[in-house]
């Protein structure tokens, strides 16, 4: 795989490849499941969005591992409340909860 890993803790590994997909790791169980192009491209606006508005978007910042985090939780969401409230907010939106800590 060439591509660059995302998070890396204790609970997830999220990584991208050069062609864009993303895939999720829940490390307690070894669940991996792969996001969808529509849910990628739109984790991918959410932080090209926060990185216009000021925030880092580096490997190891506390408030890019956050970002990770919460899109993470609402991918494994699955169309649930915590999705639907991640992935049909507009991404300037989503990104917007980061700028502003």
């Amino acid at each position: 795989m060439f591509g660059k890993i995302l998070l890396d803790d204790d609970d997830w590994l999220v990584t991208v490849e050069l062609t864009g997909r993303v895939s999720v790791t829940l490390k307690t169980s070894g669940y991996t499941q792969e996001v969808s192009k529509e849910e990628g491209v739109h984790f991918i606006s959410v932080l090209e969005s926060a990185a216009g508005l000021g925030v880092s978007i580096e490997s190891g910042d506390e408030d890019f591992a956050e970002m990770v985090r919460d899109f993470t939780e609402s991918f494994l969401d699955n169309g649930n409340s915590t999705w639907e409230a991640y992935f049909q907010t507009p991404p300037d939106e989503v990104a917007l909860r980061y700028a502003i800590h």
